[in-house]
């Protein structure tokens, strides 16, 4: 009968002993997964602490205006006036008489009054013809009022328009299907300008002194031609670009926006320096000044979807509001 007691008592002891050892154990669990927890808390607390500073740190730069526009195809700057800029829409055109602070409609203000490319066609910054999906229209007030006319082109559907800065009556027009086309006296007749076969995707033209030209294809890049528009060679150095915008008074200083970056260049493409975004997004419309190629104005689209308005006075390596 004792040593019946001493067993039980012996059994009784080792499921003690494993009941203590599990206890152990599971409270070994218990402080791991915790010490876990807040591991992983701290971890993601960082992350998204310094994505929060890293977009802090990008956009640091006070926007000169807010643009809610549903899309963003081009702008330009008087040529007779830096304060005076017009910026092109689905949706018509918003005219701006002080630096791109804020904005006004104009004549053309209705959903399908599409402008896709402007450009200046006379050197008193009066007169400018403007032109879009099936749509072209002139303005001869500085673009507060607009008159749809018909141009002897093979089509309307036009997505980039540029005038020349050495002969504003020399106007080039990349019709969708059909190349480019050159006007010598305002845009009033038109012409092949080209046999070359280009790329259907070309979103932007621009033109520099000399008879330089700039388009921006998102499967070929840039493409530059030297002679007016009658070849054209492709650019290194910048992949799917949206748009590209030549100084109309110094030779070889480009600028182009693709979907992450604007780049810069002061040889004619040759070479490529990529300049900070004023903020996070897309830079798809640039325009330079025509008298003054460190001065540029990009209007960044946002994850939100709306366009900030930046300018700066350096080529882009600073920017604010600096027309002050």
């Amino acid at each position: 009968m004792a040593a019946s007691a001493r067993r039980r008592s012996r059994g009784a002891s080792a499921r003690s002993r494993r009941r203590a050892g599990n206890g152990t154990k599971s409270s070994r669990r218990l402080w791991f997964a915790g010490a876990l927890a807040v591991a992983v808390t701290a971890i993601l607390g960082a992350f998204f602490w310094m994505q929060a500073t890293s977009s802090e740190d990008s956009a640091r730069y006070d926007a000169l205006s807010t643009l809610t526009t549903a899309d963003f195809h081009s702008l330009t700057i008087s040529p007779t006036d830096a304060d005076v800029l017009l910026f092109g829409h689905h949706a018509g055109v918003l005219r701006s008489t002080d630096g791109g602070r804020t904005w006004a409609e104009t004549s053309l203000r209705s959903q399908g009054q599409d402008v896709m490319g402007m450009a200046f066609v006379s050197l008193d910054g009066g007169e400018l013809v403007g032109a879009g999906h099936d749509t072209f229209y002139r303005s001869a007030d500085g673009g507060q009022t607009w008159d749809p006319v018909t141009p002897s082109l093979p089509s309307t559907d036009i997505h980039g328009l540029a005038a020349s800065p050495g002969d504003v009556a020399t106007v080039y027009a990349f019709v969708v299907g059909h190349g480019l086309y050159r006007s010598r006296d305002g845009g009033e007749s038109w012409e092949r300008a080209t046999q070359q076969q280009l790329p259907g995707d070309i979103h932007s033209m621009s033109a520099g002194p000399d008879g330089t030209l700039y388009l921006a294809s998102s499967s070929s890049g840039v493409l530059r031609s030297d002679d007016s528009g009658q070849t054209f060679i492709g650019v290194a150095g910048v992949t799917g670009p949206m748009v590209t915008a030549a100084s109309p008074s110094a030779a070889g200083v480009v600028y182009a926006g693709t979907q992450r970056e604007l780049m810069y260049s002061a040889d004619a493409g040759a070479t490529w320096v990529q300049r900070e975004l004023p903020a996070p997004g897309m830079p798809l419309v640039i325009s330079v000044n025509p008298v003054d190629a460190m001065d540029v104005v990009v209007v960044v689209v946002g994850p939100q979807g709306a366009g900030e308005v930046y300018r700066s006075v350096d080529g882009g390596k600073t920017w604010g509001d600096t027309a002050d």
